[in-house]
Parts: structure tokens; C-alpha cells; sequence
């Protein structure tokens, strides 16, 4: 049962979707042309802001934060951190030479990762520091590392799992 339909205002196609957690009309979308849109579903037309960051290639994926009131969204070419409460970047992180082909977010840790198409995962803080770095035969026992599928983080621990292309899932965590 469909309640409502809003058309995304985009040329490209939505990757990434998320609700604001203070407010169900709220809700925000990324698209493949690098904007970040957000809406109001009580209003008739339902798209009230937009957030470009131009020169740094197709979104990812976006993660709206609470706890401080940020969209962290991850491009193929750098990662930037929107102050929603500012309507601007605050932050801007150069990822992998290579592209970013996987990215997310930690909601409530200060914490984000990238996949790149070399089989590579990094885990940064929100400033933009390595906190580690997972690379082809990094896995136990020198595994192979396939292409990454996705990577996620556990919504309330600081844990993160990856899927790759050999059927294999990982966990990682910091313990």
C-alpha cells in the first residue's frame, strides 16, 4: 500500500535512503548525481533543501548521525561530513586513489569506513585518521580478501561486517 509518492527533483537515480530520527516526515535521499535532498512528506512539495558538494563524484551511500546532527556521505573520491544545522560541509576527507566503491557510517560512534575496488577497507575517525586498514591476504590465516559487496555497522556496537564476492562475511571490531 503505497502512501505517498515524491518525485526525488533528480536527474540520476537514488542510491541511499534515511529517515531523521526526531521527525517521521523527515526523510533524505542521495542520488547518483553527488546531491543530498532532503524532504518534508507534509508539505506539497516535498523537497525543501539540497546539499551539493560538487567535484567529488557519485554518492555512495549517506548515514544521517543524531547524535550530532550530520549526514556523513561517502563519494567514489572523498567522504564529507554535512552539518545539517550549518547547511554546509564541515569536513572533507580524501579517500583511496583507486575509488570508493563501498562506504557507511557509524550512527552514533565516530566512525566511517571505505572499500575500495582493490579489495581494501578502511576505517576512520570522523577526523579523518586511518584506524586501520584491511588489505588482500590480511585475513586470518592470510585469506584472500575478494571484492567487497557491502560493509555495514552494527546500529548500537562498534562493529563492523563486510561481505565480499567469495561468499565469505567478516566481522571486525576494535576488541
Amino acid at each position: 500500500l503505497c502512501h505517498q509518492n515524491v518525485p526525488t527533483c533528480s536527474d540520476g537515480s537514488v542510491v541511499s535512503l534515511t529517515e531523521d530520527d526526531s521527525s517521521h516526515y523527515l526523510f533524505y535521499s542521495g542520488c547518483t548525481d553527488g546531491i543530498v535532498r532532503r524532504y518534508d512528506a507534509r508539505v506539497d512539495k516535498a523537497m525543501v533543501q539540497s546539499l551539493a558538494a560538487p567535484g567529488h563524484g557519485r554518492l555512495v551511500r549517506m548515514t544521517l548521525r543524531p547524535v550530532d546532527g550530520t549526514i556523513v556521505c561517502g563519494y567514489n573520491k572523498a567522504v564529507c561530513i554535512w552539518d545539517l544545522r550549518k547547511n554546509g560541509v564541515v569536513k572533507t576527507v580524501k579517500s583511496h586513489d583507486s575509488g570508493v566503491s563501498m562506504f557507511d557510517a557509524h550512527r552514533y560512534a565516530p566512525l566511517f569506513a571505505c572499500a575500495t575496488r582493490n579489495n581494501c577497507i578502511t576505517v576512520y575517525n570522523l577526523d579523518g585518521q586511518v584506524l586501520g586498514t584491511t588489505r588482500y591476504h590480511d585475513g586470518f590465516l592470510g585469506q584472500p580478501i575478494a571484492r567487497v559487496n557491502d560493509i555495514v555497522f552494527h546500529p548500537q556496537q562498534a562493529y563492523m561486517s563486510a561481505a565480499f564476492a567469495n561468499k565469505m562475511l567478516s566481522v571486525y571490531s576494535n576488541d
